[in-house]
């Protein structure tokens, strides 16, 4: 499903690799042992998955299955909280300037057709985030 060929998920692969690099430059700043917390916890891929649905559903307010613009903001949030309080190391989402969020909300919603991010553009563009960062690190 992720590993299709999607021309709007290739043309928003430069702006994906920018966001990969500041990931990097957050997690090569962690100390060994957070490190170590964090790879532990995103290695639970099936967690994630079904932490992922629990987020995603409780940030689409209207229960449509597309986050609009103020869904993603909440989405954003949520996931912050929830891995933070399991113990992840990650930047706040509060802390990104507006423009900056303006922007991934944009690429994010270019994904496919229609208004807002559905569940599949999250799991296509997380797929080519992750063939990123993993690239990034080896």
């Amino acid at each position: 499903m992720a590993d299709q060929e999607n021309p709007k998920l290739d043309a928003i692969r430069d702006w994906t690799m920018t966001v990969a690099q500041r990931h990097q430059e957050h997690y090569l700043s962690l100390s060994a042992e957070q490190k170590a917390v964090n790879d532990a916890f995103m290695a639970d891929v099936p967690a994630r998955v079904a932490e992922f649905e629990v987020v995603y559903a409780a940030a689409d307010a209207n229960g449509d299955g597309i986050l609009d613009k103020a869904e993603m903001r909440a989405y954003l949030n949520k996931d912050y909280e929830t891995k933070t309080a399991a113990g992840m190391f990650m930047r706040n989402p509060a802390d990104l300037p507006e423009e900056m969020f303006d922007t991934f909300y944009e690429k994010m919603n270019s994904i496919s057709e229609g208004e807002g991010v559905s569940k599949q553009d999250w799991f296509s563009w997380g797929a080519q985030f992750g063939k990123i960062l993993t690239e990034m690190r080896q």
